[in-house]
């Protein structure tokens, strides 16, 4: 791949309107001497944004310094594919990273004030005991802002040539992460609703921590300065409610024999 230079990153930053800037790179300061020249380079150019970028957490173990020139650019939040809570899960998904980073680089994040929403991996093989466990460890580090994600062996990747046989439906619309697509251990409505429980428990824990006053003021405050649009904030609260609920998740799993059936005759009928 090849990378913009920063001062072309700045030249683009600089047609930017929007207050607020995603950076989609999926490991975000893999090349740190770029990412410091990068934000020196913002820095200098006088640019204030609100950034969000996504990276790993032993590159802000090693570089709390780089996190900290990102953050004086304006304001900083960071995406975490935290994937799994122990060293024994992070090697199952090859992470090649281990849980005593995961939790260094959050305690670098509080202290900074760079908020961050970690992301973990939902195995369709979980019993009760190990949502249990995720959820006790979101809750014992005031991770509210926690999202979760069901383990999905997508076509072209190593998993889906590992387990490909395994999968029980052709329904392109349950690859969405937000569904399995492989034997659960557990009834699948048991599994949706621990599953949903996840979501659920981190909305409440965010409200006893926030407070659920303070929290619909923030997000009004976002909405009135521009940080958040209307379109979005909607979105995302109507989404906190649906995935609260383990229907949600059920009903694609009861509207797929549909679908199947609708392709099909499409097919037939080309």
């Amino acid at each position: 791949f090849r990378e913009k230079s920063p001062e072309r990153v700045v030249a683009e930053l600089k047609t930017i309107e929007a207050p607020s800037v995603f950076i989609t790179d999926d490991i975000f300061w893999m090349n740190v001497k770029r990412g410091r020249e990068m934000a020196e380079a913002i820095r200098k150019s006088g640019i204030r944004k609100r950034f969000t970028v996504q990276t790993r957490t032993d590159i802000i173990c090693k570089f709390p310094d780089l996190v900290k020139q990102w953050k004086d650019c304006g304001e900083l939040s960071i995406f975490l594919g935290l994937e799994k809570i122990d060293d024994a899960g992070l090697d199952s998904v090859n992470k090649s990273n281990n849980a005593a980073n995961n939790d260094h680089a959050l305690e670098i994040l509080r202290d900074l004030g760079v908020g961050y929403t970690p992301n973990f991996i939902v195995d369709p093989s979980w019993e009760h005991e190990d949502f249990a466990r995720l959820r006790d460890w979101v809750a014992e580090r005031g991770a509210y802002n926690s999202g979760f994600s069901v383990l999905t062996p997508l076509p072209g990747t190593d998993l889906w040539d590992s387990v490909k046989a395994d999968v029980v439906t052709e329904d392109w619309e349950l690859f969405d992460i937000t569904h399995s697509v492989l034997p659960t251990k557990l009834p699948l409505d048991e599994f949706y609703r621990e599953y949903a429980g996840l979501w659920r428990h981190a909305l409440e824990m965010r409200y006893r921590i926030r407070g659920k006053a303070r929290t619909y003021l923030e997000l009004l405050a976002a909405l009135a300065s521009g940080k958040v649009t209307y379109t979005a904030l909607k979105k995302g609260m109507n989404m906190s409610k649906r995935f609260s609920t383990a229907d949600t998740f059920l009903r694609g799993h009861r509207e797929s024999p549909a679908r199947l059936e609708a392709a099909a005759e499409l097919l037939a009928a080309s």
